[in-house]
């Protein structure tokens, strides 16, 4: 689904609540599962536990699990699903399709590495 909103241009995602709202949802749904591989690796690896969500990729990247590279944008990440989660009468749809635009790479990255370590 995120592929084919990807494809709007910017004012008709900015203009449309249907496709802005199935992105944040889709979004939401994307991160949480990164965040619960990450998880079950560090679990599976005896990792020290995560405290918080930005933790998780912390831990991931220091361990060389995932690039450090990434570090900085997968943390933007787990912050973003706090935003989606509790603070949703804040989001700025303009974010949520630079997002959408920017991290589709880093979202496929992030799972296939993450399915890898966990085989």
């Amino acid at each position: 689904m995120l592929e084919s909103i990807r494809k709007e241009s910017k004012n008709e995602f900015l203009s449309n609540p249907i496709l802005s709202s199935a992105a944040e949802r889709n979004l939401q749904m994307i991160i949480e599962v990164l965040l619960d591989l990450g998880n079950h690796v560090i679990r599976k690896n005896n990792y020290p536990a995560p405290e918080k969500y930005t933790d998780i990729f912390e831990i991931l990247c220091d361990r060389k699990i995932l690039p450090e590279e990434k570090k900085d944008g997968l943390i933007k990440l787990a912050k973003f699903r706090n935003i989606l989660v509790h603070l949703y009468t804040k989001i700025d749809k303009a974010q949520v399709y630079d997002i959408l635009q920017n991290n589709f790479t880093l979202f496929k990255e992030t799972a296939a590495q993450l399915i890898k370590n966990l085989q």
